[in-house]
């Protein structure tokens, strides 16, 4: 059955390594002899208790008692990385790990670098977790817990790079496709403003036909006026001449008719 890093799994495999820290606590091979009346050593009994109570808030507190009175002690300020660890501070837990990776015994690297991973593992940083995974394996080659969480922790990380990728391509495509619809959008926007121009131009064409129609409407109408005008005046004229002529005739007579009675009058004399 595949291993997962669950909560319960992931509790177990705390209590596996913090129990090394207690050990070495506790049995006085670390940071020197450890007598009942060091209050330091007396906290930290208390933090380790809490702990295991799963009071981890409250093993935390004693364990930063613990530090006051032993500021340097690397298995107090393990122990309280691994109670920040278990409450969810994850990354004061992993604080605590990182400054002491130079600082810690060999005797304890490959715990530290172990419950490091977990930490980081957690945080979903899994890379860096194989990484500790890795070097607690190096530590402790027989650890088979660093060894199966390196695999996991692999794993995570191939998947997580994967979901990247298809979260990039996914942001990709969703860009490609803004991209597009913004490209229809402009290409939209400007064929409805050639659109509109063209209607413009149209009603302008329409416009000026109907202006020019107007205007030689106009000017027909100028000209019938002019013609009908022209007609008015030249009946008028050939009125004129045909009295003219008619007064002529008329004269023409008359003379004549004067002319006939001075020639009737001079036979009279005869």
């Amino acid at each position: 059955m595949e291993k997962t890093m669950c909560n319960r799994q992931n509790n177990r495999l705390m209590r596996s390594v913090l129990i090394v820290g207690l050990t070495m606590l506790t049995t006085g091979t670390v940071m020197g002899q450890v007598t009942l009346a060091d209050k330091g050593y007396t906290h930290n009994r208390k933090g380790n208790e809490l702990f295991d109570s799963k009071a981890y808030e409250q093993a935390i507190g004693e364990y930063i008692r613990a530090l006051t009175h032993r500021d340097e002690s690397p298995v107090v300020r393990y122990n309280m990385a691994n109670a920040f660890l278990q409450s969810g501070r994850t990354e004061d837990a992993m604080k605590v790990y990182e400054d002491m990776v130079e600082q810690a015994p060999e005797d304890m690297q490959a715990a530290l670098h172990y419950n490091a991973g977990n930490a980081l593992f957690q945080a979903s940083q899994y890379q860096q977790a194989a990484e500790m995974y890795k070097q607690a394996l190096l530590k402790d080659p027989d650890d088979r817990w660093a060894k199966e969480n390196y695999e996991l922790a692999l794993k995570k990380q191939q998947e997580q790079q994967q979901q990247d990728q298809e979260k990039d391509q996914d942001q990709q495509d969703q860009q490609d496709k803004q991209d597009q619809q913004d490209q229809q959008d402009k290409q939209d926007q400007q064929d409805q403003e050639k659109q509109q121009e063209e209607q413009q131009q149209d009603q302008q064409n329409q416009d000026q036909q109907k202006q020019q129609e107007q205007q030689q409407k106009e000017q027909q109408q100028k000209e019938q006026k002019k013609q009908a005008k022209q007609k008015q005046q030249d009946r008028i004229q050939r009125i004129l001449n045909a009295l003219q002529e008619q007064e002529k005739q008329d004269r023409k007579k008359n003379a004549e008719k004067k002319k006939v009675r001075a020639v009737e009058a001079n036979k009279k004399d005869w």
